[in-house]
Parts: structure tokens; C-alpha cells; sequence
């Protein structure tokens, strides 16, 4: 059930996925997770999945930019889909080539964490990066549910309290660690920064997120109720 946070744009952005993680829709998820035995106390940001493209484009104003794009879909459950949401077409393939796919246009870009593709040493095949941030990656911190139930509400309260505070500050590194990838993409290396209008992008992914196989898992209408407690709706 805990699939569906690899879902593109259930959150809107790290603002949104906060409010979402304290709402009702959430604390339902979590107590029916808790029946497996793990109680879920937290939802923690690690970072936000973005396109790397080894090619200029215009502009994004419209989400039909990415149709027919071939991007690499990493090893992350989910990632075949939010390509498919986001309206392009992935290629699934092992992180090893990735460098190599970029170089030769096997591919015309990866979704993935900012960090990740760093790491991938690709950089200098990227021409443009799209701050889509359609997937928001997190950590759950969980405790025994048998534990927690053990726990008077004083205790709880007190491993919540600290929860959130440490939530708070890994927001603030987890930024600032994007921030500085950001600007050294694009000033050391010249890569194009764009940032697109996201209102196509979010109506494509609840389309695409609309189908039944998705909902079999997760729940009638749960990705919907999500996203619309992100929202403060």
C-alpha cells in the first residue's frame, strides 16, 4: 500500500507532502499499515525526483514537451509509471549504461533524485535540467506496533515532537544540498535550467493514476484524497 508515495505528483511539492503526511487520509494509511505489525510515525524528504535531458528545449509551458521523450527509468518502484504519467516513454535499463545511453541518445534523458545523477558521472551528457519534481523521495520512520501500543500518550507525544523537529531539519539539508547541485549544474557545467508549468503535468499524472490497476492496490479513490489533503483541501 505504501507504494502509492512513488506515485508522480501525489504530492505537490515538500510544502504539500507536510500537510498531507498530518491528515486524516494519511493516518488511515498508516493505522492499516500498522496491522502488518509496523507503525509508521513520520514521513521524512529526501529529495526530489527531476528530468535530466542531453539535449536544449525551448520551454516547458506545456506538458506535451515530454511526449515521445526516451528516459531512462530507474530501479525505483514507481519509476516505469511516473515516465509513463509524465508522458514520456521509459526505457528501463541498469544504472552502469546510463552514462554511455546519455552519450550515444540510446536515450534522451533520466528521472531521477539530483544527487543520483551526480553520482552517475553523466554530467557532462546533460544539457538541460527540468525541475519537474514530480516524485518526492522519503523515509518512514516506523516502530513495532506492539511497542507503540505499549506507550502511554506522554511517551507518544514525545517521540512525535522529536520526529518532527528532526523532520524540520532534514527538510533544511535535504534543500540546501539541492540548491547548491542546482546552481553548480548550472553555472560549472552550463546546463539549462528550466522550471515548468505544472498544472498539464498534474492533471496528466491524476489521469493516468485514475486507472483501476492503481486503485485495486492503493485503495478507491486514495491517490485523489491524497492529493487533495496536500493541497488543504
Amino acid at each position: 500500500e505504501l507504494s502509492i508515495f512513488t506515485a508522480a505528483y501525489l504530492f505537490g511539492d515538500l510544502e504539500h507532502m507536510d500537510r498531507a503526511t498530518d491528515s486524516e487520509i494519511m493516518a488511515e494509511i498508516f493505522d492499516r499499515v500498522a496491522a502488518t505489525g509496523i507503525r509508521v510515525l513520520d514521513n521524512w524528504y529526501c529529495g526530489s525526483h527531476q528530468l535530466f535531458l542531453n539535449q536544449t528545449i525551448g520551454s516547458m509551458e506545456e506538458s506535451s514537451a515530454l511526449a515521445g521523450l526516451k528516459l531512462c527509468s530507474s530501479c525505483y518502484p514507481g519509476s516505469y509509471d511516473a515516465c509513463k504519467a509524465l508522458g514520456a516513454t521509459p526505457v528501463y535499463m541498469g544504472q552502469n549504461t546510463l552514462k554511455e545511453a546519455m552519450s550515444c541518445g540510446a536515450v534522451q534523458g533520466a528521472e531521477m533524485l539530483l544527487e543520483c545523477i551526480t553520482a552517475e558521472e553523466c554530467i557532462d551528457s546533460i544539457k538541460t535540467v527540468i525541475l519537474t519534481g514530480h516524485q518526492i523521495e522519503s523515509i518512514n520512520p516506523v516502530i513495532s506496533e506492539a511497542t507503540w501500543r505499549m506507550l502511554n500518550d506522554k511517551q507518544k507525544n514525545w517521540i512525535l515532537e522529536a520526529l518532527h523537529i528532526a523532520r524540520s531539519y532534514m527538510e533544511t539539508e535535504v534543500l540546501a544540498r539541492e540548491a547548491k547541485i542546482i546552481g553548480e549544474l548550472a553555472q560549472k557545467y552550463g546546463v539549462q535550467v528550466l522550471v515548468p508549468c505544472k498544472a498539464g503535468l498534474l492533471q496528466q499524472a491524476a489521469a493516468y493514476y485514475s486507472q483501476n490497476r492503481f486503485s485495486a492496490v492503493w485503495g478507491e479513490d486514495t491517490y485523489v484524497r491524497i492529493h487533495a489533503a496536500s493541497e488543504g483541501m
